[in-house]
């Protein structure tokens, strides 16, 4: 019987939920599907620089970027990637709350190492 994916599991919520990462910055290797980063509150402001996305790593699958309005919110997919990327994300609504990751049946292989960043 194997117990390996179980354990990896739960590596995977403890790496998402170290108190030391800040506020300014959420960041996760994912080696599994239906796995995500903590929430991140970004800035926002007209033609501000909310959010930068950052994507690397060698992996095959989709990143899945998504937001929420409020802690109560439903989480709604804002974007998506298929190879890595780094670039700024801008949006003008307040209390918006974002997180990154990837959803179940759409992570095939490797290790994606996610981080979003807060704008100034």
């Amino acid at each position: 019987m194997k117990k390996y994916p179980l354990m990896l599991a739960i590596f995977m919520v403890l790496a998402f939920t170290n108190p030391a990462l800040g506020s300014d910055y959420v960041s996760g290797s994912i080696i599994i599907q239906n796995t995500f980063t903590e929430t991140i509150s970004a800035s926002y402001g007209t033609n501000t620089k909310v959010l930068n996305v950052s994507i690397q790593g060698t992996w095959v699958g989709t990143v899945t970027l998504q937001k929420r309005f409020g802690s109560t919110d439903i989480w709604r997919t804002c974007d998506t990637w298929t190879s890595n990327t780094e670039e700024w994300l801008w949006d003008a609504t307040p209390g918006v709350q974002y997180r990154i990751g990837s959803k179940t049946g759409e992570f095939t292989s490797g290790t994606m190492l996610l981080r979003l960043t807060k704008g100034e």
